[in-house]
């Protein structure tokens, strides 16, 4: 009995019984093409694509896209050329990944749920945490132990939330059990951390305010989703407040819809901005005493479901608080390939992608497999700076379109004398994504620059995170215009302002030597680009 002790009406629950399109994984700016023999050299120069392997035996050749061309936008071109037999992209295949663990084949819903097959996509990642708010998890679990995250009681008020009752245990074996470890079950998200957070107390029992204060506490320190397999009948306004502050903060409430059997809405399921999740058995029918109705979202197994307990045992439960923390798993592995998620899309890629199981659900029961985006799913993103000022020197000529056209249309600058230094000249670029930064990937910076021999080449990015120049890398220069890309550090968004703006430095410096006083020169930098990743 897991229950709402101030709220209003008392519901049961069973505590012991972008939008981002699907893409097939392929490896981004490749395709393979089967050309007609001797045709491929003009197909490929139309483009600027260059072969970068042959296999003799098939004809098949990989390519290599310009970098201003997507995959998709390249197989429509191959495809229209007479001289192509086929084109496709190059297809990413991985070896099947089934875990150990000995009680893997007593769990159906991980087949049913075709989590098997997701984890070949996404097995989670241990930066992404999945708070389980309830009767706390015993923190001394052979399955659990080694990915708990500090968490907190506010039933007895300290900060060990260990579990006396064993309900808020089974909940977060079934979310994130250490998994391919040889031993007890697999949980939907094998390699996401765990936050527990007591606010059930050995009976099963909590209140508004406990709740919550878990739910808040969650989101405060580094959740970004909030399990909550418990309910009540009482619409509280605090409730209502505490998982929309969670959601503010990156978090998305997942909660079970109860174990009374009509339409009755509970909460905080019945919530509009909560995910409410009811119980299904392992041929897909709702569990008789699951709540269903069209403010259920989505359903999972949740009858006869193993999991862990404490004491270092496992057991069957059955409620829709079993249910609940599979969809909590799901969500922490799209968290985890899907960086820049919201809630609100996190949710929307699970409900979209559900199968259908009757009329009992507003979307259907969870599918992991269509529900994970596959990791590599980007096209080529190329930014050209929309600013360019001197930063010290005098410009002589050029502003952002010399650096943003073609080559040798050049930004120049003479260089001036910097005490201690040497003679120096240097540029600032302004670069402004017309997306959001969080969706960018595998940023690099590349630069084309000329000055004379003597002079070093410098690069920096500004980082918003210490308000500091960060250096990137430097080379000689000798004269002639040199051309170098330098891959940036992630996480890149601390490079990008709130304004979506990102500034690069180049410096070059003549320094100050005893064989060789520093003296004016001119640099001149035609090529600035930023090159990056983002969803198709």
């Amino acid at each position: 009995m897991v229950i709402f002790r101030n709220l209003s009406v008392a519901a049961l629950f069973c505590a012991a019984a972008f939008s981002m399109g699907q893409y097939t994984e392929h490896v981004p700016g490749e395709l393979m093409v089967k050309f007609l023999p001797g045709k491929s050299a003009s197909v490929n120069q139309a483009i600027g694509a260059q072969e970068a392997g042959y296999n003799a035996a098939i004809g098949a050749t990989r390519v290599i896209l310009p970098k201003n061309m997507s995959v998709s936008q390249a197989v429509a071109y191959y495809s229209s050329k007479l001289e192509v037999v086929y084109a496709e992209p190059n297809y990413v295949y991985r070896a099947s990944w089934t875990p150990n663990d000995p009680r893997l084949s007593q769990q159906y819903a991980m087949p049913k749920t075709k989590a098997i097959e997701g984890w070949d996509q996404m097995r989670g990642a241990p930066d992404i945490v999945i708070a389980i708010v309830d009767t706390g998890v015993s923190k001394d679990h052979e399955d659990l132990a080694a990915k708990l995250l500090p968490g907190y009681d506010f039933v007895n008020d300290d900060n060990d939330p260990d579990d006396d009752q064993g309900h808020g245990t089974h909940c977060a074996g079934i979310a994130a059990a250490i998994t391919n470890n040889g031993i007890g079950i697999a949980g939907m998200a094998p390699n996401c951390s765990i936050m527990p957070v007591k606010v059930l107390d050995e009976f099963g029992f909590g209140n508004t305010q406990g709740i919550a204060d878990g739910i808040t506490f969650a989101a405060n320190n580094g959740a970004h989703v909030i399990s909550l397999s418990l309910g009540g009948g009482g619409a509280s306004d605090a409730m209502r407040d505490a998982c929309t502050y969670a959601i503010t903060r990156g978090a998305i409430p997942i909660a079970a819809a109860g174990n009374h059997g009509t339409t009755q809405m509970i909460y905080p399921a019945g919530f509009p901005n909560v995910m409410a999740v009811t119980n299904t058995d392992q041929n897909d029918n709702r569990n008789f005493n699951s709540a269903y109705g069209d403010w259920v979202d989505v359903a999972a197994p949740g009858t006869n479901i193993m999991s862990t307990l404490p004491g270092n045992s496992y057991g069957y439960n059955t409620g829709t608080s079993m249910a609940c923390p599979y969809v909590a798993g799901l969500a922490g592995l799209i968290k985890s390939t899907w960086r820049a998620a919201t809630p609100i899309q996190i949710r929307n890629q699970i409900q979209n992608n559900a199968d259908y199981v009757g009329n009992f659900v507003k979307y259907g029961r969870i599918n992991v497999l269509r529900s994970v985006p596959v990791l590599v799913t980007t096209d080529p993103y190329t930014l050209v700076p929309n600013a360019a000022s001197m930063f010290e020197g005098t410009v002589t000529f050029g502003g952002p379109a010399n650096i943003a056209a073609s080559d040798n249309s050049y930004f120049t600058i003479v260089s001036k004398a910097v005490s201690r230094v040497g003679h120096v000249g240097s540029m600032r670029g302004t670069f402004k994504a017309n997306r959001d930064p969080a969706t960018i990937s595998q940023l690099s910076l590349d630069l084309e620059v000329n000055a004379p021999t003597r002079v070093t080449a410098n690069f920096f990015i500004w980082d918003n995170s210490t308000s500091k120049w960060q250096y990137v890398g430097a080379f000689p220069m000798n004269g002639t215009d040199i051309r170098k890309s330098f891959s940036l550090s992630a996480p890149y968004t601390k490079f990008w302002n709130a304004n979506r703006e990102l500034q690069v430095l180049v410096r070059c410096v003549w320094p100050q030597t005893m064989s060789a006083p520093a003296k004016q020169f001119t640099m001149k930098v035609d090529h600035v680009r930023l090159n990056g990743r983002v969803p198709k």
